[in-house]
This record gives C-alpha cells, structure tokens and sequence, in this order.
C-alpha cells in the first residue's frame, strides 16, 4: 500500500485493514493486490489493482476527517479483495461508515476533471462456497466397514508331526463370524471334514466337528485387505475302523490353538473373495485304539492348512 496522501495516510489506511481482517484472509487476498490512497484536499480516493482489474472509488470529505477517511478506505479496500465470509467481524459494522461519509458531506460537488469523477463502485466478488457445504469426498474404509461379516468356504489341512498314524490330508468346509468396525475383530467359526488313511491293516476314516473363536487384525491395503488371526480351537474327532472282525468307532475331545494370515480382494462392496493359510497345533492329541491290538497310536499334533471363500459384509 502506498501514496502521497497525508489525510488519510497509507499507515492509517493499513492499520485500519488489519483491524477488520485475519491474518489468514490477508495472505490469501491481500498480497497479490496492489493499493494506493489519495489526498486532494476537499477529497480523497482510493485506487485497487487486482492482476489486470483496477477500481477506483472517491469520496468527498470538506472536514478532512482523517480517521473517518482511513477507517472508510479500508472498509472499500476489504469488501473489494475479500469475500465477507473471510474478513474479520468488525469489516459489517464499519460497513455504515462509508454512507456517514457520504451523508456528511452531502451531494457531491462537480468533478473538476474526468479524472475526479467517481468510477463506479466495484462489483463484490462472488461468496466462496461455506467448508460446511462441500461434499465429502472420501471417508476411511474403517469407518465404512460392516460390523458383522461372514465368510462361507471352504479348507484343506495337512498334518505335519511325527506320530504312528501316517500323515493325514483332510477335506471341510467353514462358516466364521467377524463382529467389530474397526481394525481389531472378533472372530467365531463352525467348520466340518472328513479323511480316510491306512494304519498298519485297519483301513479308518475320519470325521471331525471345530469350533474356534479368537480375535483377527486387518489392514486395509488399496484393493484389498490384509488379515491376521490367533484363535482357540475345540475339536471333536469320530474314527472309525474296517478291520477283520468287528469294525471300531472311537470318539475324543482335543483342545489346541491356530493362527493365520488372509487376504480379501474387495471386488464388491459388500462381497469379496477372500484367501488364506493357517496353522493349527494340539498339544494333547487323542490315541487311536483297535481291538485286540489296543492302541495303534496317537493323532497327529501339528497340521497346515489352506482356505478360499467368499466374504460377505452384513
């Protein structure tokens, strides 16, 4: 802000615009625009250069009110570069300042030049649109995540330690529960299979009813979305044997535990294939017996399995 001005001086003008504006509407509107003020006795002007627009406004003044001067220039040069909604409070209640001085020198006298007749007032520039307004345009997946979702598929496990009974490859099917919106889950599961193996001439097969429940860790990446999990697992096994002489059918409990890590593709929004690999381990695994023989040997304790399904957000 500069010129030659006396009444009303540019560091009255200044100091009033800093009054009526924050510092964030000044950084923003202010620095790119270029003011000047003028003194010509009986009136004063003020000029605004915004890029290529320059307005003009004058104002007459026989009283030489130097302050009134000042505190109006600054009103004309706030409702010129910034929109109301960004301009401090007090910039609508100095709004009336600019009529009292008006009023108070009453009808404008003759321009003595074209270059003394006012230009006309300048046009407000257009409200920028309120923050409250706008349309959010992305919220976190978390946020948007279902609490309960469930997954229906299917799995395939290996046992792995070393036992009498051969290793064992067995075929089921899963329903698991996930509660929770956020990134820490809870997790229940219902799953059943069935297998077949030889030990030594007792051909048995193998049936088998779990239930886990645990807790599961996800992490949202791009399309998809990782997962770990850690759960207890509650095994009933049914094994029955086709021996000479009459078959035997034994049942038993096994306590254990089993972790993992899946992977679902989010291909829909509320449906999404989902993949992964688990490891479960019985630390007191159950003993198969035969009659006469007695006991052939125990289950196997450590197994690792694979699982693909679909998940279906509710």
């Amino acid at each position: 802000m500069d010129g030659e001005a006396t009444c009303p001086a540019p560091e009255a003008v200044q100091a009033e615009v800093f009054k009526l504006t924050s510092p964030e509407a000044r950084a923003v509107h202010l620095f790119r625009a270029h003011v000047r003020v003028f003194d010509e006795g009986d009136a004063y002007g003020v000029e605004i250069q915004d890029g290529n627009e320059v307005y003009r406004k004058n104002y007459d003044d026989p009283a030489r009110e130097c302050g009134q001067r000042a505190r109006v220039a600054a009103v004309t040069i706030v409702m010129t570069l910034i929109p109301p909604e960004l301009g401090a409070g007090p910039a609508v209640e100095a709004e009336p300042d600019v009529e009292d001085a008006d009023a108070a020198a009453g009808d404008p006298a003759e321009p003595r030049s074209d270059e003394q007749q006012p230009a006309p007032p300048p046009a407000k520039p257009a409200e920028a649109p309120k923050a409250q307004d706008a349309e959010p345009t992305s919220t976190a997946r978390e946020d948007d995540a279902s609490w309960l979702s469930l997954e229906l598929g299917g799995w395939f496990q290996q046992s792995l330690s070393n036992s009498e009974v051969p290793r064992i490859g067995v075929w089921g099917g899963e329903l698991l529960a996930a509660v929770g919106p956020g990134r820490v889950l809870g997790v229940g599961a219902v799953s059943a299979g069935a297998s077949s193996f030889q030990l030594a001439e007792v051909n048995a097969s193998m049936s088998e009813l779990s239930l886990r429940a645990g807790a599961r860790v996800r992490w949202p990446l791009g399309g998809t979305t990782l997962a770990a999990e850690a759960l207890f697992v509650v095994l009933r096994r049914r094994v029955e044997g086709d021996a000479p002489g009459p078959g035997e059918v034994s049942s038993s409990w096994e306590l254990g535990a089993s972790a993992g890590a899946n992977v679902a593709f989010d291909v829909w929004r509320e449906i999404a294939p989902v993949a992964g690999v688990r490891m479960s381990v019985f630390p007191a695994p159950s003993e198969l017996e035969a009659v006469p023989r007695g006991t052939l040997g125990s289950m196997p304790k450590l197994w690792l399995g694979v699982h693909a399904g679909v998940r279906f957000g509710l």
